[in-house]
Parts: C-alpha cells; sequence; structure tokens
C-alpha cells in the first residue's frame, strides 16, 4: 500500500521532470494532494482522512524524493516546513 504511493508519486514526478527543472512549494502540494486524495478516497480508502501524522509522513518523504530526483533544490527540501 505504502510502496504504491511511493510508485505513483515517483511516476508523476517524472512526468514533472520532462516539462520543467525545479518545482514551487505549490506545484509540489498540488500534485501531492492529488496523489494523496487519490489513495484516500474511492470504495475502499487505503488511509483514513485527517491521519496527519501519517500526512506528514508522507509529505516528508515526498519532499525527500523530489529533493533526490532533482526536481527541488536542497535548499528548498530544508526549507519548506510542513503544509499539514
Amino acid at each position: 500500500m505504502y510502496t504504491r504511493f511511493l510508485k505513483e508519486a515517483k511516476l508523476h514526478r517524472g512526468l514533472f521532470q520532462m516539462s520543467r527543472k525545479k518545482m514551487t512549494k505549490a506545484e509540489a502540494l498540488r500534485e501531492f494532494r492529488q496523489i494523496y486524495n487519490s489513495f484516500c478516497g474511492g470504495e475502499a480508502p487505503r488511509y483514513k482522512r485527517g491521519d496527519v501524522i501519517a500526512k506528514r509522513t508522507h509529505w516528508n518523504d515526498y519532499t525527500d524524493g523530489l529533493c533526490k530526483d532533482g526536481l527541488i533544490t536542497p535548499k528548498q527540501y530544508e526549507n519548506w516546513g510542513q503544509p499539514f
């Protein structure tokens, strides 16, 4: 379940990487919400809505992946706070 989330995020990052160099926080947050909500919705929710700890953990993992893939700078990674 969690690895599927990471695979989905990596797919989106790959598509974004082809189009631009660096993401803004607003773009990253918009993409993160789209991916996260797809895992919360549907007939069988994989994550509970309102689970702030899980959402924050996924945000940290997501931004770490963006930094490792070169879609955000290390400075952006260090300075972006928790939006949740």
